[in-house]
């Protein structure tokens, strides 16, 4: 999920944290939670003010307000986006904050997210969590339209309960890892270069070459990297295929009306890069 994890979390001592795996999927699924919306809900609110607007509490007036000095404690439904949900994301944000900060910082969509959730919630107060995660059990969300929120809900519950996704003798084991090597070369040379960037991955440039054939995804064409007009394509392998990569590179020389192209390999041997070679 492009995470610098080495250099965020090099002060931590304990080993444990980098096993720690399910606060790593927090800022995926807020994002792809919030992108449905904040989430609304009716709640139960009390109040007790001169502005009665619900169903007055009988035995709170009597205990709270007696003798009559122009308050009436009453209680009313309200549509809102404080609630149950969106003060469980919260506490499980302050959570995340307190032991890994650098997850709720690491590009501009997180940060948004995290800044609404904490406006909505001005309820929040930290002595409530387990009330809050108490009636997220009881309650989970349920709508079609909410799946998002839904997953959300599950994995902050498990957060503030602090299970634990590892390598280890538990029920909940895992035997490996999965990594996309060929993009973490790609992203890498990204983050070195400053080049542009083009895929079809959220944030990166576009091509839209053939779109008056329509928008069909297998239509379109995208080098990995463009340098002064020049198509660069990032290979994370020994050998460049003298048919289909050579074939891919000759075909975005094409499109872009460029004069050349070149692959960009990693190697064991220093080799200086001269783009004008």
């Amino acid at each position: 999920m492009n995470y610098r994890v080495v250099s965020s979390t090099s002060h931590a001592t304990d080993n444990a944290d980098y096993y720690d795996l399910l606060e790593f999927l927090f800022p995926y699924y807020l994002n792809e939670a919030l992108r449905k919306g904040l989430y609304k809900e009716y709640v139960d609110r009390q109040y007790n003010d001169a502005n009665a607007k619900g169903t007055i509490e009988i035995a709170r007036q009597l205990k709270t307000n007696m003798p009559f000095i122009g308050r009436v404690a009453y209680r009313t439904r309200e549509f809102s986006f404080d609630n149950p949900v969106t003060q469980l994301i919260r506490h499980t944000i302050e959570k995340i904050q307190n032991g890994k900060s650098f997850l709720l910082s690491g590009n501009e969509e997180v940060k948004q997210n995290v800044r609404d959730i904490r406006r909505v919630t001005g309820s929040y107060e930290k002595l409530d969590r387990q009330d809050v995660m108490q009636t997220n059990l009881l309650n989970p969300v349920t709508h079609g339209y909410f799946q998002e929120y839904a997953v959300l809900q599950r994995l902050c519950l498990q957060i503030l309960k602090e299970k634990r996704v590892g390598f280890g003798r538990d029920a909940r084991q895992i035997n490996g890892i999965i990594i996309d090597v060929a993009w973490l070369w790609e992203a890498y040379i990204w983050q070195i270069t400053g080049w542009k960037h083009y895929g079809r991955k959220r944030g990166l440039r576009t091509l839209p070459f053939y779109e008056q054939f329509g928008d069909d995804g297998q239509q379109h064409r995208y080098p990995d990297f463009e340098y002064a007009g020049i198509p660069i394509d990032t290979k994370y392998k020994r050998h460049i295929d003298k048919r289909n990569d050579y074939n891919q590179l000759v075909t975005y020389i094409h499109l872009m009306k460029a004069t050349k192209g070149g692959f960009l390999q990693p190697r064991t041997t220093w080799h200086k890069l001269d783009i004008s070679d």
